[in-house]
């Protein structure tokens, strides 16, 4: 009947495994991840000739979003939708492939970019850095940086947008992905221009034209000129605007270089120049903003040359488009406030929900002395248990002795019986053969054969009492088995409720959002985890001395907590540096934050 069991669990799960793949293609879909990053139209033509996608197994149909929705970014196909790679981003959530993962989460905040919701890909892009020190696709992890950098700038945090478009740089440097530098520095160089360090982003820009080998990109080549300009380095500024020109990819393209070729011809004296220049920017540009920069030197132009009647109607012709140009923004603006005020309820629901957790911190205060009380309690009873349970221990061996004891006397009276019969036997044969001789004899025998019937009653009546003693010593026995079995019923009973807590504890403690430990729960963490790893304890108590926050780090990453989630409980910053310190303090060598949470896995 076991076996019978045993072999109908194993089939089960064989037999679902089976259905679930009946049904479904199966694709390689390695020939498209390997044309994706060269050719992503050779890509896209592959997956758009997939069949029957309805019938693609969810891990293929999760797979085929997220590679359509890459192909279709990267030969700029128009969003319309984030349904698609959402099914992608679903699926991923829930497994361990932390590279999809964070690449589905990186191409939904991409679409919700372009669909015009910066916030909602902010969130997605920071959701994509979640498991960013295991991560090892620097140049995804690149884009990410870059694109919450850029989010912050146009939100004009420009303070928050800096370290991310360090990150970026530091990303695209370790691939050597020199194109991926360039725009990153040219995004960090425009960021510490905002910022007032004009310096820092000339550094950038030339970093960035440094990097660069047979691709030219103007607008780099543009901005540093304009900040040279500002330098009063004219002949650099002035090369820089010549090499730009000559690799302008598209004509519309060239107003911008225009603006500041003009701006540059304006401070060197060459006024017809600059007049040529910036009336192009007057005439052709397509950005209002390049034809506003025109009319505003023309402006200026003809303020210094009296002329002013043109200076009038230039300073017109420039207030209209700056007033057009204003108003544009203002309705970004509202579209943002907007968006904003979507999160702000969101905000409010969370600050409400934390309010009504401070209202029951007295309540969970003495619901955690009741729980301790308790605790107090269960611990006198397992003392009392086990004292009781020696004390029945004791007695049990003690009556397994005497019923041994009492086993061999039946045997050795059973023997002596046996040859008490045998005599018996003999005597009345003797009996038989002197029944001729004298009566005294006759008597004297007659006496012992008596005096020996006697003693094998007496023999016979108390081997039945040890019989009766027998019986009862093990009906004693078993029911003193019975009680032990019970108290170790209750006794495991009490132990997988102490489980039960520890693992709720354990739990708050790696999803710490909207919890914060007291100190009862950090004592009560460092009790369960002194129990269960008492090896962990002497190698710590050997090391040197570990403040409560270093003690905290290990104890926390004993039980799995996640670096995230550490830095939450802990309040501490980039938690990967205080690994990689206590690592070193704890075995006197140098490594990293993975070799410290090894370290405390193996004690």
């Amino acid at each position: 009947m076991k076996k019978n069991i045993v072999f109908l669990l194993i089939l089960i799960p064989i037999i679902w495994i089976s259905c679930d793949g009946m049904g479904h293609q199966t694709i390689d879909f390695r020939k498209v991840e390997n044309l994706m990053p060269q050719h992503p139209d050779s890509a896209l033509m592959l997956l758009e000739q997939i069949e029957n996608k309805e019938n693609l197994s969810r891990k293929d149909k999760a797979h085929y979003s997220l590679l359509l929705t890459e192909a279709e970014d990267k030969t700029y196909v128009t969003h319309t939708t984030d349904s698609l790679i959402s099914i992608a981003a679903d699926y991923y959530e829930k497994t361990d492939d932390l590279g999809r993962k964070a690449k589905a989460w990186y191409y939904k905040g991409r679409i919700n970019q372009d669909l015009g919701h910066p916030l909602k890909a902010q969130e997605y892009y920071l959701k994509a850095l979640r498991d960013e020190e295991k991560i090892e696709d620097h140049a995804l992890l690149g884009r990410i940086h870059n694109h919450i950098g850029m989010l912050y700038a146009y939100q004009k945090v420009y303070e928050k947008a800096l370290p991310f478009q360090k990150k970026a740089v530091e990303n695209f440097h370790l691939i050597n992905d020199s194109t991926g530098q360039v725009f990153a520095l040219r995004d960090l160089g425009r960021t510490f221009l905002m910022l007032g360090l004009q310096d820092s982003s000339i550094i950038c820009n030339q970093k960035a034209i440094a990097l660069m080998r047979k691709r030219i990109i103007p607008s780099v080549y543009t901005e540093l000129a304009g900040l040279y300009i500002d330098r009063q380095r004219m002949e650099e500024a002035h090369g820089l605007l010549r090499t730009s020109l000559q690799n302008v990819a598209k004509p519309q393209a060239k107003y911008p270089v225009y603006l500041v070729l003009g701006e540059l011809y304006k401070k060197s004296g060459q006024i017809d120049s600059a007049r040529f220049y910036l009336q192009a920017c007057i005439n052709s540009a397509p950005l209002p903003e390049t034809r506003a920069g025109g009319l505003f030197h023309l402006k200026e132009i003809a303020l210094e040359k009296g002329q002013w009647e043109q200076a009038a109607l230039l300073s017109k012709q420039y207030e209209l488009l700056k007033d057009s140009i204003e108003q544009g923004k203002n309705a970004e603006s509202i579209r943002n406030v907007q968006a904003f005020y979507s999160y702000n309820e969101i905000e409010q629901d969370l600050w409400e929900a934390r309010l009504y957790a401070s209202k029951q911190k007295s309540f969970y205060s003495l619901l955690i002395t009741a729980c301790l009380f308790l605790l107090t309690v269960a611990l006198l009873r397992f003392i009392h248990y086990r004292r009781e349970r020696k004390n029945l221990l004791q007695r049990l061996k003690a009556n397994e002795e005497q019923i041994q004891r009492n086993e061999q006397t039946l045997k050795n009276i059973s023997d002596v019986k046996d040859s008490l019969q045998n005599e018996i036997q003999i005597y009345k044969t003797t009996e038989r053969q002197l029944s001729k001789e004298k009566d005294e004899q006759l008597k004297r025998t007659n006496e012992e054969i008596r005096q020996k019937i006697m003693q094998l009653e007496k023999l016979s009546h108390t081997k039945d009492e040890l019989e009766k003693n027998l019986l009862t010593l093990r009906s004693e026995n078993s029911n003193l088995k019975k009680r032990e079995q019970a108290r170790e019923e209750e006794r495991k009973k009490i132990e997988e409720s102490e489980r039960l807590q520890n693992e709720r504890l354990y739990d708050k403690f790696r999803s710490p959002a909207g919890w914060e430990p007291t100190d009862t729960d950090w004592h009560k963490h460092f009790i369960s985890v002194d129990k269960l790893y008492p090896k962990m304890v002497t190698t710590l108590q050997k090391s040197t001395s570990l403040n409560e926050s270093e003690r905290k780090i290990c104890y926390l990453s004993k039980i799995g907590v996640k670096p995230g989630a550490i830095e939450i409980l802990l309040g501490k910053g980039n938690v990967s540096v205080y690994r990689k310190r206590l690592y070193e303090k704890l075995t006197k060598k140098e490594g990293a934050a993975k070799d410290f949470d090894k370290y405390i896995s193996d004690i």
